[in-house]
């Protein structure tokens, strides 16, 4: 049976996203790129299926894909520089300060390319372009960033999870990581940082097809 993969990007990116890492996968894989709609073609209705589903999600695409349960029967879950909650709160003192995304929510407000170019910048993205964003579902993802809390949702979550993460990450710091993913396997890359599936490609591919290998019929 062909194995069903289910992505969703994180903030700031779009379908395009998955393009290095789907073709670095081995194995006959069958994948849908659910899209947030922040360049302006959304696609959020996941096909109906009855196979089971792996979902993989990068960085904001996890706490996402927690919420969501439009999945169908999930077999797996992949977390690739994601999170289940993104603030620090009593309980997560490793999680971003509230003051510094409130500070970006201001500034997006009046001048959201610049700060898109400035989060791709902080991310890792070399040359950030700005062009065709939608201003509406980014803004409205990023209010979203400061409330989002799926941690109960994965404390429940019943199918393997597997964490790829960067002790580099500028945005979800290996303490992050560390402490959302505490019962799940993680696996950190030395030197990483938010966007691992596209400066190792190869690492995240190769550690996900491991984890994947008794998913494949």
């Amino acid at each position: 049976m062909t194995l069903r993969i289910v992505f969703v990007h994180g903030w700031g990116f779009d379908a395009s996203f998955w393009t290095p890492l789907k073709d670095a996968l081995s194995g006959d894989v069958d994948s849908f790129c659910v899209d947030l709609g922040f360049f302006g073609h959304a696609n959020l209705d996941i096909p109906a299926d009855d196979r089971p589903t792996v979902a993989i999600g990068h960085s904001l695409g996890v706490a996402w894909l927690l919420r969501h349960s439009r999945l169908g029967p999930l077999s797996a879950l992949v977390s690739i520089n994601g999170f289940a909650r993104f603030t620090k709160a009593a309980d997560f003192p490793f999680g971003q300060d509230p003051r510094i995304l409130r500070r970006m929510q201001v500034g997006f407000e009046k001048n959201p390319k610049t700060v898109y170019r400035d989060f791709m910048t902080l991310c890792g993205v070399s040359d950030p372009q700005a062009q065709g964003l939608e201003i509406e579902p980014l803004g409205a993802s990023l209010a979203d960033l400061m409330d989002i809390d799926e941690r109960a949702a994965l404390a429940a979550c019943d199918v393997p999870v597997l964490a790829l993460a960067g002790d580099a990450d500028a945005l979800v710091s290996a303490p992050m990581s560390q402490q959302t993913f505490a019962d799940h396997q993680l696996v950190m890359k030395a030197g990483g940082g938010h966007v691992l599936a596209h400066t190792d490609t190869q690492w995240c591919a190769d550690h996900i097809d491991v984890f994947l290998k008794d998913h494949r019929a």
